[in-house]
């Protein structure tokens, strides 16, 4: 299990309380608050990866309020400075009292989704094969990951793209609206994956 202690932290207006398992994010204003949490792997470290992580969206979040999670990047970033080659998870809050759970390349490239209830816990995994242009995302209703609520992908990462940086937190600081954000990542695992190449703990 990941020390998020251990992490790089940026929260100018405390919006985020951090454990050594969890992110707690409480109204984060996605056009005004900078929340960050990080971790530098170094130059091109990361390459494969299967990474276990539960989430979760408040109803107190305000519709549009969103928030980025355990993306793989070649640089620290926010909503304004991601590349198309990085992979990016999104956390929303959508009308209709829905939540929103999105993979996708740079700010809503290649996005692909699936609509998930408030005030519940998604069990997710995010994976990329050795060398490979899609990294999927699997999510889960239960811990043990059997009960698939939806697979979800994005392509055109990149076949030899290599990541630097693992952020669980990254917000969309500086876009149009805003609109707050309350809700949690927790438990976040790097698991071994067969045929090496992958980072393990």
């Amino acid at each position: 299990m990941e020390d998020l202690t251990a992490y790089t932290e940026v929260d100018p207006n405390a919006r985020m309380t951090v454990t050594s398992s969890k992110a707690n994010i409480v109204a984060a204003d996605r056009k005004n608050d900078r929340v960050q949490l990080y971790k530098d792997f170094g130059v091109d470290s990361i390459n494969d990866f299967r990474i276990n992580f539960d989430v979760y969206i408040n109803s107190s979040s305000e519709t549009n309020g969103a928030i980025y999670c355990c993306c793989m990047t070649g640089a620290v970033v926010d909503w304004g400075s991601v590349s198309e080659t990085d992979c990016i998870i999104q956390l929303e809050e959508r009308p209709d009292s829905e939540g929103r759970i999105s993979i996708q390349r740079a700010a809503d490239i290649g996005m692909d989704y699936t609509l998930v209830d408030l005030n519940t816990v998604y069990y997710c995994t995010l994976y990329r094969k050795k060398y490979s242009d899609t990294v999927y995302l699997y999510i889960y209703s239960d811990e043990l990951r059997t009960t698939l609520v939806d697979s979800l992908s994005v392509s055109g990462c990149g076949e030899t793209t290599l990541y630097r940086y693992f952020m669980a937190i990254s917000c969309l600081y500086g876009v149009s609206g805003a609109y707050e954000f309350t809700g949690y990542v927790q438990n976040i695992q790097w698991v071994p994956i067969g045929g090496g190449g992958a980072i393990m703990f």
